[in-house]
């Protein structure tokens, strides 16, 4: 393997002389995490987030570029090297961000101007999620509990052999005690504070065995908006509520009553609405999330976008970002309007709501999918973070009322002048029951129509989510190395309106294996893929595909199936979520013991003839490492052709924030299968 040294000698090169792309050259990619638009919309602050392979880490900092700025204008406004998710006050002087410090995120602010930031919050208690006060005098911020409450930093622990040797002992009484990326939740509790500015004094707002997230002053300060479940079985639902309560404390009010899912709550100008994304379809994971208001003073819940049967916010899927679809809708100064992003045929673009006429309009970025974004109203301007097929990553400004948006950002020109990347040939294919497909096909950079390429099709994850029009490390790493890349959006993915989606629901493996099968052949019609030589790979419901696939037809010569599902019945009590399995199959593994197998891909194992593949992480707690653990020992007994690659200390999300050598190892491998065996 290069070493590091040799490595950064590597990634000299002329901007002229284009390379083949390898999995080391992840390290050069840049990622915009965020972006934030000062109120008076003359400037734009954003985060950039690097990999420093020397300490197998990731690095954010903070940067400012003037709203009709050039690249070259860009200045770094921290040094991080772990800065993240900063938040102008509301005159514009002081940018709030949360740093990390000895292992925990800590609350940091500092002059707009630049100088020496100042720790706001001194605790060992992680801080998530904070929004200023209109009038710039507090902070009202969300930090995970034990029994403990806060700890200050200073704090030392009284020295009690019992406690210090069984510290790591886990007592568990919730049927919801862990998430993915999380780690375990069975001690902790998320709650709310505020922070006055000028004397330091935290206030705890909320208590008891729930979690609150989420919170936002209302425009007169008097009010706090939060996102939560108050029920008493909360942990056995999958609702979540829009609540008021004082600022001064109280009993906050539920505006949302009843069975709703719902996120991400924004305050009109004038205070008297709520605006928030979600569903009244909370027991339907195939639900597409919309558009809705209520008053706050209760009353008057609205679906706002119910006519128009897309997802809003991106739904887009990739290996370079987290997966985070919900987003908070934002209002124009007059409070005429709401803007939001909505995920369409594998893009996700702005739109604007408007509230009398309940019309939408669509600010479109063609093939490409928008990220992040923000607004000024003061100013009607907007700033977005975007990815095509080409571009990992850059900025954009965006004025509402000229329609007019410039690149602002070149934040991965050495990367895009370094290496040869494909852009993707749009198809659509025609399932055996007749229903159309749209995928995409990626061709190696120096494609010759006349050739035979092996070729690899690839599966996303979700299923509720959709193959985009962005960038992918690891499909462009593969056809740079001589393959052909094929993805689709087969039923049961999101973009394409929930009919489509909520299709394949108790019956994974029925009509989604044949859009997968019939999309394959479509690209099979084109002349140039050898279909002597197929590939098969996904992740996650995409490694529940392949391995599925690979026990109902031997078409392919290797597969690889990452983060997978093999047993449905065991997902039920090893999965963060798999409690909630009944909601997909309307009973329990001990009910109907034979539905569960029927979609379990292991009941059909002596039927795998293909080579596999399997990557699987150690502290995945969505997919447990015991479905990997299963399809390999079974696979092996039958004597089958398998490899399991274990990754420790990784969570679900590997393959997209994972330690940074160990995804290279993952492409790595990834590619010296596909190279063994097509």
């Amino acid at each position: 393997m290069t070493s590091v040294s040799s490595l950064k000698e590597d990634i000299k090169v002329e901007a002229k002389s284009l390379k083949r792309l390898t999995s080391q050259d992840l390290f050069l990619i840049k990622l915009i995490e965020d972006c934030k638009i000062s109120p008076h919309g003359e400037e734009i602050l954003y985060v950039v987030k690097t990999i420093d392979p020397e300490k197998n880490e990731y690095k954010t900092h903070f940067e400012i570029i003037p709203f009709h700025g050039k690249p070259l204008d860009s200045r770094a406004f921290t040094q991080g090297p772990h800065d993240s998710s900063p938040e102008y006050s509301p005159d514009g002087k002081q940018i709030a961000f949360l740093r990390k410090k000895d292992g925990h995120s800590t609350l940091f602010m500092m002059p707009r101007g630049g100088g020496e930031p100042v720790q706001l919050t001194k605790y060992k208690n992680d801080i998530s999620e904070f929004s200023w006060s209109p009038d710039g005098k507090k902070i009202v911020f969300t930090s995970s509990l034990t029994a403990k409450g806060l700890i200050c930093e200073e704090a030392k622990p009284e020295e009690n052999l019992y406690e210090k040797h069984n510290a790591d002992v886990k007592v568990i009484d919730r049927i919801w005690y862990k998430l993915d990326g999380e780690g375990y939740l069975h001690d902790k509790r998320s709650h709310i504070f505020i922070l006055t500015l000028e004397t330091g004094v935290v206030k705890q707002l909320t208590s008891g065995e729930h979690d609150h997230h989420q919170p936002r002053f209302s425009p007169d300060g008097k009010w706090i908006a939060f996102t939560s479940n108050l029920n008493q079985d909360s942990d056995y639902e999958y609702f979540s509520y829009i609540y008021l309560v004082s600022s001064e404390g109280g009993t906050p009010k539920n505006l949302t009553p009843g069975k709703y899912y719902f996120s991400g709550s924004s305050f009109s100008p004038d205070g008297k609405w709520l605006a928030f994304t979600g569903t009244d379809e909370p027991e339907n994971g195939y639900a597409s999330p919309r558009l809705w208001k209520v008053s706050t003073n209760g009353g008057g819940l609205e679906c706002l976008t119910k006519q128009h049967d897309r997802p809003v916010s991106d739904q887009s899927i990739n290996d370079l970002r987290h997966w985070h679809p919900n987003e908070v809708p934002l209002w124009s100064k007059n409070g005429e309007k709401l803007y939001l992003t909505m995920s369409d045929s594998g893009r996700s673009f702005l739109i604007s709501f408007d509230l009398s006429a309940k019309t939408i309009k669509e600010y479109c970025e063609n093939d490409s999918v928008l990220y992040k974004w923000d607004f000024s109203p003061q100013t009607n301007r907007m700033v977005f973070a975007k990815s095509t097929p080409t571009i990992p990553n850059d900025l954009w400004n965006f004025e509402v009322e000229t329609q007019k948006s410039e690149r602002l950002t070149d934040v991965n020109e050495l990367f895009s002048n370094t290496f040869s990347l494909s852009s993707p040939e749009r198809i659509t294919s025609k399932s055996s029951d007749g229903t159309l497909v749209e995928g995409w096909i990626l061709k190696p950079p120096d494609f010759k129509p006349e050739k035979k390429y092996p070729t690899i099709l690839e599966i996303h994850g979700g299923p509720m989510a959709m193959y985009g029009c962005g960038f992918f490390y690891e499909f462009q790493l593969l056809v740079n190395q001589g393959f052909v890349v094929a993805y689709s959006n087969p039923r049961g993915s999101m973009g394409y309106g929930q009919p489509f989606c909520e299709s394949i629901k108790a019956d994974w493996g029925n009509k989604d294996y044949q859009d997968l099968m019939g999309f394959l052949d479509a690209v099979l019609t084109k002349g140039y893929s050898d279909d002597t030589k197929l590939g098969v790979a996904g992740g996650s419901y995409g490694g529940f595909m392949t391995n599925w696939i690979v026990s109902h037809t031997n078409r392919f010569k290797a597969g690889v199936t990452m983060r997978s599902v093999v047993s449905e019945n065991t997902m039920f009590g090893t999965s963060d979520f798999g409690f909630l399995s009944d909601l997909e199959h309307g009973c329990t593994p001990w009910e109907k013991p034979e539905v569960y197998q029927r979609v379990s891909p292991l009941t059909y194992v002596a039927n795998v003839k293909t080579p596999l593949l399997i990557l699987h992480s150690e502290e995945d707690l969505r997919c447990p490492i015991e479905q990997g653990e299963q399809w390999f020992t079974a696979l092996k007994k039958l004597k089958q052709t398998v490899k399991f690659v274990r990754f420790p200390g990784e969570s679900h999300d590997l393959s997209r924030t994972g330690k940074p050598w160990h995804r290279i190892f993952r492409l790595n491998q990834i590619l010296e299968w596909f190279k063994t065996y097509l």
